[in-house]
């Protein structure tokens, strides 16, 4: 079985560490400035394509709920205008 690396950057010259997952959270000298740095876990891979169509589809529905709001306003106004006219013709 293979040993998992990972890599860092120095806290003080931003250099690439790259070191076994064993060693997370321990510090050693970086190999490139000489000075003490921690050693820690690589931020998360994102997959921005499955956010990027998370939020296609979330958009999508906002919109097909706002239609659906402006259509039921647009119908209520369109009934009390006609019931108005009703009401104005038997007077």
């Amino acid at each position: 079985m293979a040993v998992k690396h990972f890599k860092c950057a120095c806290e003080h010259c931003a250099g690439k560490i790259e070191y076994p997952a064993e060693a997370v959270g321990l510090s050693t000298t970086c190999p490139h400035c000489g000075k003490e740095t921690d050693l820690t876990l690589p931020p998360p891979v994102v997959d921005e394509t499955e956010g990027g169509r998370r939020r296609i589809v979330w958009l999508g529905i906002a919109v097909a709920i706002l239609l659906i709001g402006v259509i039921a306003v647009a119908a209520a106004f369109m009934l009390l205008d006609n019931l108005a006219q009703r009401g104005a013709g038997h007077r």
